[in-house]
């Protein structure tokens, strides 16, 4: 039987020269952790980040289906529509398009719960604001009110002028040329402010109409109102 060598058993100076470094950096952790009061294990294992947790708050806010909106006006009554879409298949329509001016209010609106949790509130919204000429004293707007005693709070958005519709044919209506040329502003607002009012708001979106001259409308369209914070809420355990 060939001898067996023991002093095949040593090791090389590299590996005694890497064992070496390794028992150095595995005290240095350990007196590093000590130093700053922690253990190994909380040290070792990385902290997730929290990411923001958000809540649309809006029932249909594309208005695709006829839910969540209550609709306000009796001479020009708002109406779901697809004349104008920004997405999906339907949009909102507020105002007169093609019929004669009245004095009259076309309005929706949605009362909100805003969540305890929220630490910040936003407004977005798609919007095609259509003014005739000479539209006098018509105004396009969105305001909000509190819902426990419908005191007004602020206004959001208000415009009294806007897009001219173009008929490029000359026939005198607006057909899909002239509304393929003309995108949907965007609208967002800060409404965070509101959460040190109430908890519980009413949105009112709004045309007004005075009768006289050109007439005026509002298509509305991807509505969203936004609670959002840095964590998400504890839903709670039940119980037996």
């Amino acid at each position: 039987m060939r001898p067996f060598n023991v002093s095949s058993l040593a090791l090389s100076p590299q590996r005694l020269l890497l064992r070496r470094f390794q028992r150095l950096l595995l005290l240095g952790l350990l007196t590093t952790t000590l130093l700053l009061g922690g253990s190994l294990g909380t040290f070792a294992l990385p902290v997730a980040q929290s990411q923001a947790y958000c809540e649309d708050l809006l029932v249909n806010p594309g208005f695709e289906t006829r839910s969540g909106w209550e609709l306000v006006g009796v001479e020009s009554p708002p109406q779901y529509t697809t004349d104008r879409v920004y997405r999906g298949q339907w949009s909102m329509r507020l105002g007169i398009v093609g019929a004669t001016n009245i004095p009259s209010i076309s309005a929706v609106q949605q009362t909100i719960q805003i969540p305890t949790f929220a630490t910040s509130l936003s407004l977005f919204m798609r919007y095609w604001p259509i003014n005739g000429s000479n539209a006098g004293n018509d105004l396009q707007y969105v305001d909000i009110y509190n819902a426990y005693n419908n005191q007004f709070i602020k206004r959001i958005w208000s415009a009294t002028t806007s897009i001219t519709i173009l008929d490029i044919d000359g026939d005198g209506d607006t057909d899909e040329v002239d509304a393929a040329i003309q995108e949907w502003p965007f609208l967002g607002s800060d409404l965070t402010d509101i959460k040190g009012v109430t908890d519980r708001i009413r949105i009112f979106f709004a045309v007004t109409n005075d009768g006289g001259g050109g007439t005026t409308a509002l298509y509305l369209d991807d509505v969203q109102v936004r609670a959002c914070d840095s964590q998400p809420p504890v839903t709670p355990t039940p119980t037996a």
